[in-house]
């Protein structure tokens, strides 16, 4: 059915945010200093502080749950009122259900709720977004029903160079209309190919430890980044009228976070494509000098090298519209699917509630490796201050929830490691096994953890 324009509401968006992370990490100076590497290799080199890390007894469904009842808890929402529910994630336990199922249980005597997984890479999160607000527009003008989309992954590298850029996590959104922070329907650009730059073949190795190209995966990132950009400005101009689009339009700009030098060069490749259409960027006449060296350059061949003028012209954009959000991926690390969606909390927790004349846009972009891109945006709705002082004080309690968890050496991380890949690497056991030490593990309060799961899945998937 396809409704007219005044039947159904134009400001459908997300409307809350919760995240979960597990309570213990390892310091990255700690990791360089215990593997005898150069210092600064990943607190400079990569750009990150800490990682967080799961034991054994936390896996993408526990933390899923966890991430879900804390936002119908802290929205107050009632489980009745929601009608969708998607789930993304490539940290799978069963490769035949969805990780949705395990979450129904939540919500009571109501199963009539639409949506399933959706897994590809790190961009699932993205997708389980943009089907939400899909089942919004086709029916809330009947049901009057809410979405909820789940991003719960766990990153984990075999012992070597990538180790580093692990972390878990896990985020949930309230999409709804009169939200916040209003999706801009219909100018989501998206770029997509079949590339082998990240992959976790079947059969290959029993075990969660991904194959990682990582040049490739860079600059398979970096260009479709600038692909989606210029598809995204495109659109902007055919359906908004929009004649010039720049990040000077843009009060955050969020990219997806493997590690945070990656971003930096993100905002770099952004800044450059602004420069070189002729547009303006960021710290005025202080930049002109460089913004016109920059202008002359053609786009390089190879996206990952970036040259000294794309760097040095994007640092007042960095500074202002992308770092000061990435508190959490420099201090849980890669979150897969989350990882774009906590720089949305960053964001939030350091907003200030004030309405300005010009309106306040947020541009997003998600790279799932194999590969799927999308660059789409959010205009900040201050009219709606009740559920947007919400969101900034939750998300203000989930940055302080960083100082709360527990940090572990790098001794006892690799001993988690090792207890995860034999979790992983062992046969089913044929007869159902206990729990007994599952409440051993340090967790937040409320939280749930295998133990806290009912016994058939238990059964199935524990490995005490």
């Amino acid at each position: 059915m396809v409704f007219a324009n005044g039947d159904v509401p134009d400001d459908f968006g997300v409307s809350g945010v919760s995240c979960y992370f597990p309570a213990t990490f390892v310091s990255q100076a700690a990791l360089e200093k215990a593997q005898g590497i150069a210092a600064g290799k990943y607190t400079i080199g990569l750009g990150q502080t800490e990682m967080a890390f799961c034991s054994d007894k936390e896996d993408s469904v526990s933390l899923a749950l966890t991430v879900t009842q804390m936002l119908l808890d802290e929205y107050e929402i009632d489980p009745a009122t929601v009608g969708y529910l998607g789930v993304a994630s490539e940290t799978l336990v069963d490769k035949s259900k969805s990780i949705k199922s395990a979450l129904l249980p939540l919500f009571g005597h109501n199963t009539d709720i639409s949506g399933v997984d959706v897994k590809h890479a790190c961009y699932g999160g993205t997708q389980a977004l943009f089907d939400g607000l899909g089942w919004l527009h086709r029916t809330y003008s009947i049901q009057h029903r809410l979405a909820i989309v789940v991003c719960t992954d766990i990153a984990v590298y075999a012992d070597g160079p990538a180790r580093c850029t692990g972390g878990a996590g896990a985020v949930a959104l309230l999409l709804s209309p009169g939200a916040p922070l209003v999706f801009d329907n219909g100018v989501e650009a998206i770029d997509g190919h079949n590339a082998y730059d990240f992959f976790k073949p079947v059969g290959a190795h029993n075990c969660e430890y991904p194959i990682v190209a990582g040049k490739e995966s860079v600059a398979a990132y970096l260009s479709s980044l600038s692909a989606c950009y210029r598809l995204y400005k495109s659109k902007c101009k055919r359906y908004r009228g929009q004649d010039s689009v720049s990040l000077l339009d843009f009060d955050a700009a969020c990219f997806h976070s493997p590690f945070t030098k990656l971003v930096r060069k993100a905002v770099a490749t952004v800044v450059a494509d602004d420069a070189r259409e002729g547009g303006a960027v960021r710290g005025g006449e202080k930049m002109e000098e460089v913004v016109e060296r920059l202008r002359s350059q053609e786009a390089p061949a190879d996206a990952s090298l970036l040259s000294a003028e794309a760097l040095k012209a994007s640092e007042p954009t960095w500074n202002e519209l992308t770092s000061p959000n990435l508190e959490m991926n420099r201090r849980i690390g890669n979150l897969y699917t989350p990882s774009l969606y906590v720089q949305m909390i960053g964001y939030l927790a350091r907003l200030e509630a004030t309405r300005e004349e010009r309106q306040r846009r947020m541009l997003m972009y998600s790279y799932g490796s194999g590969s799927m891109a999308s660059i789409f945006s959010f205009t900040l709705n201050e009219t709606r201050q009740e559920r947007l002082s919400r969101m900034m004080e939750v998300s203000r309690s989930i940055i302080g929830r960083l100082d709360e968890r527990v940090e572990r050496t790098p001794d006892e991380y690799a001993t988690t490691m090792a207890q995860r890949e034999a979790f992983y690497t062992r046969k089913v056991p044929s007869t159902p096994v206990s729990l007994t030490d599952a409440a051993l593990y340090p967790l937040f309060p409320g939280s749930f953890h295998l133990s806290s799961i009912d016994d058939q899945y238990r059964r199935h998937y524990a490995r005490v």
